[in-house]
């Protein structure tokens, strides 16, 4: 039982991050982002893709985050606190750190290109004016999650390690995971986590309803209700490796989950703003609503989506395995990819629904074909994802052996 729940965990892990190739890939189809200076603007623009956006990012991060919290548990426990930090810092920091200097240096030049479409001739002029006017542009880009991994882990192995000399016994830790179960039997989890997060929500000065959860991608201390609603995120995955039953739980309760999720995302979509990305000047109250409405509906979904993965992932799949396999690459590549691709496309007079698709297709094609030729059976698949073999390799192994 607990061997299935691996391999649906693994796929629901790697569906999280293969939605960010058609998150990311929309961006340049959103109306408004140009208004921060952003160049990548196609002349197509799409209401549809700006909704598609607004609910994947509901729950697409949060439900990595649960995910990678049960499997830190599970490997923490396993290798212990030394192994366990050569481990991350292994798979983790080290292609952080290699896969952002590469993606910066293949990014800068694509940006001035888009520069250079959207803006015209002066577009140096007018990018660093955008720069004097907005706020500070992200530093981690879409290496963030990674940064965030880093700090939950350090946190995560400093917990363990004082509750360890503490409370030998783990009679706290007992205590806590019975509560979760507690919570996740009765449903309160879901009451409890949208609490915690509307308050963060509401409390947030400069809340752009349309972006949702702020992207952090500065630093934790300007982000703080990211770091809050993932680390929750990521601390009931790691209650969830404690008592599993939890994953039970929310196998039986997903369709309950799923209609709420849709209920509540309605709803919260009702009091958008028709024009995205502009603050709004409006009444606590209704500032409260929407905070309640839009972190109740992402919760939903991610105990939902969970849930359903547990339901309908339960057996091994080769393919799925492959594709799981393969996201944390596409993931940490795709960025300069699929800009190259939207900046080659701004100006063609197509519409959205020609050039999204095709975005999707080229960018998801090389990047599967770079991780099969170039990644998975070389010394970068071992360190993302540790050694692979191809079937003939196993096949001649399994031969000399006998």
């Amino acid at each position: 039982m607990q061997q299935t729940r691996l391999h649906a965990l693994d796929a629901i892990r790697g569906i999280a991050l293969l939605l960010g190739l058609l998150l990311h890939g929309s961006m340049s189809f959103w109306p408004g982002l140009d208004s921060f200076g952003y160049p990548f603007s196609d002349n197509s623009k799409s209401m549809t893709l700006t909704y598609m956006f607004y609910v994947l990012h509901m729950f697409r991060m949060a439900i990595f985050f649960l995910i990678a919290g049960f499997f830190a548990h599970l490997s923490l426990a396993r290798k212990g606190p030394r192994e366990f930090v050569k481990d991350r810092l292994k798979r983790i920091a080290l292609p952080m750190v290699l896969a952002f200097i590469i993606s910066l240096l293949l990014i800068v030049p694509i940006a001035l290109w888009a520069a250079s479409k959207f803006y015209g001739p002066d577009y140096l002029s007018l990018l660093l004016s955008y720069q004097q006017s907005t706020p500070a542009q992200p530093l981690l880009m879409h290496f963030w999650f990674l940064y965030y991994l880093l700090w939950f882990y350090a946190l995560a192995v400093l917990g363990s390690i004082i509750l360890g000399k503490l409370n030998p016994a783990d009679t706290l830790m007992n205590k806590v995971t019975e509560l979760i179960y507690f919570l996740c039997k009765f449903r309160f989890i879901a009451i409890l986590a949208t609490g915690i997060s509307a308050w963060v929500f509401y409390t947030r000065a400069d809340w752009y309803f349309w972006a949702g959860i702020p992207t952090p991608t500065e630093a934790v201390w300007n982000e703080s209700p990211a770091f809050i609603i993932y680390g929750m995120a990521f601390f009931i995955g790691w209650a969830f490796d404690r008592q599993r039953d939890c994953f039970v739980v929310l196998k039986s309760h997903w369709p309950q989950y799923l209609l709420l999720a849709l209920v509540m995302t309605g709803f919260s979509i009702s009091r958008l703003n028709p024009v995205p990305f502009v603050l709004l000047d409006i009444s606590n109250t209704d500032k409260l609503i929407f905070a309640i409405s839009y972190a109740l509906a992402s919760w939903c979904w991610i105990f939902a989506l969970t849930g359903a993965g547990i339901h309908y992932f339960d057996k091994e799949n080769a393919l799925r395995r492959y594709l799981a396999d393969a996201s944390y690459w596409i993931y940490i590549a795709h960025i300069p990819l699929l800009l190259f691709l939207q900046t080659l496309l701004m100006d063609i007079p197509w519409h959205w629904s020609i050039k999204f698709p095709l975005i999707i297709l080229i960018s998801s094609t090389l990047l599967l074909w770079t991780y099969d030729r170039w990644v998975r059976y070389t010394i970068i698949g071992t360190i993302l994802n540790g050694s692979r073999q191809r079937k003939n390799e196993q096949a001649q192994g399994q031969s000399s052996e006998n």
